[in-house]
């Protein structure tokens, strides 16, 4: 078996940074995954977290694809909750090139329990970009 060194796991934000800038140059645009609860809103207090809600608008805005995933057996709740808010998306628990596959894909995911700190500032420096 040969073994090697995954770049991506070396890589720096700012090179991970340079590769989403790479994918819109080639597409246009990124797939964006965001979850649901505890990423969006707080699953405590159905409050709205301002900063991710504020970035998926522009994120979708911009042109980019926001995908919803939700583990929330209530989508009914969460699809009203989202519109309520004013928060568009394009798909809701499906990946628009992976559709009805086990993995779906995205070129970042936003996702409390998956590195959403430094998903929510390489999102920030992109959009900053397009400003």
């Amino acid at each position: 078996m040969n073994i090697h060194t995954n770049p991506f796991i070396q890589s720096t934000p700012v090179a991970r940074v340079a590769k989403l800038k790479n994918v819109i140059k080639r597409h246009k645009k990124l797939v964006i995954g965001v979850d649901f609860d505890d990423t969006l809103r707080c699953y405590r207090t159905d409050m709205f977290f301002a900063e991710v809600t504020q970035a998926v608008m522009k994120a979708y805005n911009a042109g980019h694809v926001i995908c919803i995933w939700t583990a929330n057996e209530d989508t009914d709740m969460v699809k009203a909750a989202l519109k309520e808010q004013g928060i568009k998306y394009h798909h809701f628990n499906e990946s628009p090139l992976n559709k009805g596959a086990v993995k779906p894909h995205f070129n970042l995911l936003l996702d409390d329990n998956a590195g959403l700190a430094d998903a929510y500032i390489q999102l920030l420096e992109i959009l900053e970009l397009g400003d």
